[in-house]
């Protein structure tokens, strides 16, 4: 009886410590995932898109995709509340942060559009030319015709007729 209780005993002890050692495993990998995620997002924060990218190379593509998006949110808002504040420099320098880690051609045209109006406001009408001309070349992107009517307008300012009236044909085919 005293031979069978320990036996049972052993076994019960080490079939826990077989569970134990598992888990532990398991929790090791989880947290060496957490510290990798932990590192790539302060490298996110801190505008090192390169070194996030590297950081999220082993974890799932849809995590690199959803911080990515996340970050541009936050960035695309920051630099709103600058340019609102008349901070134009500060927005644009944002802006150019979140333009690393665009990933569709809504947040392009969003970052993009933005950056536009940021320009026209500050008088840099040939940055805005070359900004906004890829609205000249990707008929698909969004809001398309707002970006036209601000290449436009800064193409009037500095007298480039020859943008001012591709920008119309564009528009006039558009509608």
């Amino acid at each position: 009886m005293n031979k069978v209780f320990y036996l049972s005993m052993m076994t019960i002890f080490a079939v826990l410590f077989l569970v134990s050692y598992l888990l532990y495993g398991v929790a090791k990998n989880d947290l060496k995932e957490c510290r990798a995620k932990e590192m790539a997002y302060k490298a996110l924060i801190d505008g090192d898109f390169e070194k996030f990218k590297s950081l999220m190379k082993d974890l799932p593509k849809h995590e690199l995709e959803y911080y990515s998006s996340k970050f541009f949110d936050l960035e695309i808002s920051l630099a709103v509340e600058e340019k609102n504040s008349g901070n134009f420099g500060k927005a644009l320098e944002i802006l150019e942060k979140s333009l690393k880690v665009v990933s569709t051609k809504s947040q392009l045209s969003r970052a993009l559009l933005l950056k536009g109006e940021i320009l026209l406001k500050m008088g840099r009408y040939d940055e805005l030319l070359k900004d906004l001309s890829v609205f000249l070349k990707d008929k698909t992107l969004p809001d398309r015709e707002k970006a036209l009517e601000l290449l436009k307008e800064a193409a009037e300012k500095i007298g480039r007729e020859d943008i001012v009236r591709e920008v119309e044909e564009h528009l006039k085919n558009r509608r």
